[in-house]
């Protein structure tokens, strides 16, 4: 049994560390990440595309997600000090802005990439679908959609005692708690499921475009011509490679919380010992801790295995 409590506690101190040291680096990596990232995004020559304008949606949806969702989480699991179990309507609006912001955040790159899908087809009249108009009303859209839809959290969820010396904000047991489990575990699923669905249309339709185009020109400016529609193409190829990239972090880092809720689904109806809970437990924070890193390190994965991004970055910065 002193075994058992001894595993439990190195258990218990290894996800309160992960959070304590790990949660602030993230903190920092993330700010810096987001304001980068919209500041290379917001240049005239990017935020002007379709995609340069849901990925600065994006940013903005993961700077949100960093300092109300993260910055909670590693205040209460690594410093102990909880500040939405002592104020309910604090406690109600961290989640509610949690919430919003994680589902714009996936859903700008979801829309994103049906931008990206749609500018690679092969039908022209597909092809007009990509307009900074249509991406402006689809933001505005799925805003208010995840806004309103999550007015819930803004009613239901309580800090309610889960010891007896330890208050949590959190939903209360019941119908409604069922709901958010299945909502929770539905939402990763089908978030997921369409990044890998239209990431693969992208795909597709750019291994079936049409490696050179006829370009009509006009004698003496032949030359501009060709430059300007080199340019434009070429950012059109950093986004899409920038977007996938985006939706495969995504994908990396929420596989573990996918799995993790699917299994608490299985074993929800079935006994289980103290050992299996406190495992689960840890794990959870795991994917947690892991479910934080896409809205944290997206500017330096680009920056790091994309080679035009990185012209693009110091472009940005020269001001050129």
């Amino acid at each position: 049994m002193s075994s058992d409590l001894a595993f439990f506690a190195t258990l218990s101190t290894i996800r309160e560390n992960i959070f304590k040291y790990g949660g602030v680096f993230l903190l920092c990596a993330g700010t810096v990440s987001c304001v980068l990232s919209l500041f290379v995004f917001s240049k005239k020559a990017l935020r002007k595309n379709p995609c340069g304008i849901y990925l600065i949606a994006a940013s903005i949806a993961n700077f949100i997600m960093i300092y109300i969702s993260l910055l909670e989480t590693t205040l209460s699991i690594g410093y102990r000090n909880d500040v939405t179990a002592s104020n309910l309507s604090f406690c109600r609006i961290n989640l509610y802005l949690t919430f919003v912001s994680d589902n714009l955040s996936s859903y700008f790159l979801i829309m994103g990439s049906i931008d990206r899908m749609l500018l690679t087809s092969r039908n022209a009249l597909t092809r007009q679908h990509s307009t900074s108009r249509l991406a402006y009303i689809s933001i505005i859209g799925i805003s208010i959609f995840w806004l309103v839809f999550h007015i819930h959290a803004l009613i239901l969820p309580e800090i309610i005692q889960l010891y007896p010396t330890y208050f949590a904000c959190y939903f209360p047991s019941g119908s409604y708690l069922t709901f958010i489990t299945y909502y929770l575990l539905i939402r990763i699923i089908l978030t997921l499921s369409l990044m890998v669905t239209f990431g693969l249309f992208t795909v597709r339709n750019i291994q079936n475009m049409r490696q050179k185009q006829v370009l009509p020109s006009v004698q003496g400016t032949e030359s501009s011509t060709h430059v300007t529609v080199n340019t434009v193409r070429s950012k059109d190829h950093l986004l899409i490679r920038v977007l996938l990239l985006d939706i495969a972090v995504y994908m990396i880092f929420n596989l573990l919380l996918a799995a993790i809720l699917l299994y608490q689904q299985i074993i929800q109806n079935r006994p289980v010992s103290l050992y299996d809970r406190q495992v689960v437990i840890f794990i959870t924070g795991i994917a947690t801790f892991s479910n934080y890193f896409p809205y944290c390190i997206g500017f330096y994965t680009k920056l790091f295995i994309s080679k035009v991004f990185r012209k693009e970055v110091k472009a940005s910065f020269l001001c050129e």
